[in-house]
């Protein structure tokens, strides 16, 4: 990803102890407390909403700061003049907060009955797996619509718009942020079958 600088890298000839690795979803805990209760996947799926969402904020900031400054060519108001910028720019806000309140709201009642009960449902579960794939996806549109607010600005490398639109359709190809997880929890609600380790 651009904005973090991540990448991938091997090694050949190391010895990594046993407790050093990730071990199969069906082996026994390690450790008991609350976090390790939560299925590995969601766990994941959280990390990558919330760095989703984060990197969303991020680029409304760059924007904000961009729209200031910027009047497009041909064009006599800066972008922050312009109705449909404001407009969009509300929308945008929208998109964040409310994926972030949804994602917030989720892991806290999940947290609280792990915390109180030990246990968390199937019900909380597809809640948590909903809340994560769509606060991704509401990222994503933002930052799209944020690009599309900034004109040419936005497809320089010199641009933070630039690499926070990256970082942001990166997440979006991620496992946690498949469509298919809408699907999956509608199956869920609507009381037919599904595939249970996707939760």
């Amino acid at each position: 990803m651009r904005g973090t600088g991540t990448h991938h890298f091997a090694v050949s000839d190391v010895f990594v102890p046993e407790e050093r690795t990730v071990r199969s979803v069906t082996a026994p805990l390690v450790e008991t407390g609350p976090l390790y209760q939560i299925p590995r996947t969601l766990v994941f799926a959280s990390g990558d909403a919330a760095v989703a969402l984060g990197t969303a904020r991020a680029c409304l900031a760059a924007f904000i700061e961009l729209a200031t400054t910027k009047t497009p060519r041909a064009m006599d108001q800066l972008l922050r003049d312009q109705v449909v910028v404001q407009n969009e720019v509300g929308h945008v806000e929208a998109h964040i907060r409310s994926g972030r309140a949804f994602l917030v709201e989720t892991v806290g009642d999940l947290w609280h009955s792990l915390t109180t009960t030990g246990t968390i449902t199937l019900e909380q579960r597809a809640t948590l797996r909903l809340a994560t794939t769509h606060g991704i996806r509401l990222a994503v549109q933002a930052v799209d619509m944020i690009y599309n607010m900034s004109g040419a600005t936005a497809a320089y490398e010199s641009s933070p718009i630039q690499r926070h639109f990256q970082d942001v359709h990166v997440i979006s190809q991620h496992l946690q942020a498949r469509l298919s997880h809408y699907e999956l929890v509608g199956r869920h609600w609507l009381g037919l079958k599904i595939d249970e380790t996707r939760l």
